[in-house]
């Protein structure tokens, strides 16, 4: 009983139902034993008991924080999958001092405590991205967008700097942890799916994700292990925007009033797709308890494509008696230009991005020194494509009145 008190609240009611159900089973059977006496009951034989739980995930990341001589903040994969992250910029977001920007409905670039210079490190090993990234501006850092979120088993974030961290991270440090064969006590397979429906696009589109892992014990000693993992996501998404220009205090609208009147208007629909896909291949091979050998891939692609419909408008000359202000204000409400400049656009951007690095090394562990030796190769690579045409006309005259949203709000 001692040891279930110290069990999670709904640990112990499960123990506790599954003790009772199996109690009133026993009460309900009639006896196998034709010796045993009248009015007794056979003893209850219960198997073996086995508790699960998420435990482990959470001391994981509290000892790195604890251990650590760095000011570190960790996330790992179970606390990464209980939410729908597209990828690792998304999962950043859940510690404590990260701020990003979003993209087209995503997470795209990071900053520490407000500083973008930061390194970025996969597995220990420097790591980086070609392109403007997500964020549109030129970076020698990794893209965190491309890398799916479920392809890290954990992300550790050091906001200090220490002399075993590879330096120039003026910002901090943000190291990425892939899974490994000896992560696992034998064979591992885990599979996942979801479909994403896009409301205002009105588009499902399909995310899935697989790894299977296994170690074995080699006939003449020692252990070798070899992991897959492979994940894939598509969406669909859409944005529709409407802006106006800066507001200018006209008196030749009513005369002896000064109005507020937008000096222009744009509406913007932009819509496409998101590709990303993300894999990891490892080879482990531990000969003696002491050493160390391994081989790993990493391959992230990532591909937009987007369409954006655009009309803009702007006029300087207006229909005399067609204004009408907001009711107590002196902000335009409803008004008709003449000899207006309308402009329509219609173009494609569409980005291409994929990186690959492999890598290898060995580690040897004695009684009081540490051995590490590893050599990998990056090559990434990025291609923008930008076309559309632009058309630009004028119309004799076009109005402009509050949406349906708008007048409700009055």
């Amino acid at each position: 009983m001692h040891t279930l008190n110290r069990l999670p609240l709904n640990v112990r009611f499960l123990t506790f139902a599954l003790a009772g159900l199996a109690s009133a089973a026993a009460q309900t059977a009639p006896a196998s034993n034709a010796s045993q006496p009248a009015g007794t009951q056979a003893p209850l034989q219960m198997g073996e008991l086995v508790v699960t739980g998420t435990r482990a995930s959470v001391i994981s990341a509290i000892e790195t924080k604890r251990e650590k001589l760095e000011i570190v903040d960790s996330i790992v994969a179970s606390d990464i999958n209980k939410l729908p992250d597209y990828n690792v910029t998304d999962a950043l977001q859940r510690i404590t001092g990260i701020q990003i920007l979003r993209d087209r409905g995503e997470g795209a670039g990071i900053s520490i405590r407000g500083l973008t210079q930061m390194e970025t490190v996969l597995n220990g090993r420097e790591i980086f991205t070609a392109g403007l990234g997500s964020t549109g501006s030129a970076s020698r850092i990794v893209d965190f967008a491309d890398i799916p979120a479920e392809m890290v088993s954990a992300i550790n974030v050091y906001k200090t700097s220490s002399a075993e961290h590879i330096e120039g991270g003026i910002g901090g440090l943000v190291d990425m942890q892939t899974r490994r064969p000896f992560d696992f006590k034998g064979l591992e397979a885990v599979g996942s799916a979801r479909l994403i429906h896009g409301d205002l696009v009105d588009k499902w589109k399909p995310q899935y994700s697989a790894l299977v892992s296994q170690r074995w014990k080699l006939a003449g000693g020692g252990e070798f292990g070899a992991l897959l993992n492979v994940t894939f996501q598509d969406r669909a998404w859409r944005e529709d925007q409407k802006g106006t220009g800066n507001p200018l205090a006209r008196t030749d609208i009513m005369p002896g009033q000064t109005i507020t009147v937008q000096n222009s208007t744009s509406e913007n629909t932009v819509f496409g797709t998101r590709e990303r896909l993300g894999a990891t291949g490892v080879l482990q091979w531990r000969p003696t308890s002491t050493l160390e050998l391994y081989v790993e891939g990493n391959y992230t692609k990532f591909d937009t494509l987007q369409d954006t419909n655009q009309i803009n408008a702007s006029g300087t000359t207006f229909v005399p008696g067609s204004a009408t202000l907001w009711p107590g204000t002196t902000d335009l409400q409803r008004i008709t230009w003449t000899n207006a400049a309308v402009s329509v656009l219609s173009f494609a951007r569409d980005t291409h991005d994929w990186t690959k690095q492999i890598a290898g090394g060995a580690i040897w562990r004695g009684a009081d020194l540490t051995i590490k030796a590893d050599a990998s190769y990056t090559k990434s690579y990025n291609d923008l494509f930008f076309s559309g045409p632009f058309f630009a006309l004028m119309t004799v005259t076009y109005r402009i009145r509050p949406s349906l949203r708008s007048e409700r709000m009055k």
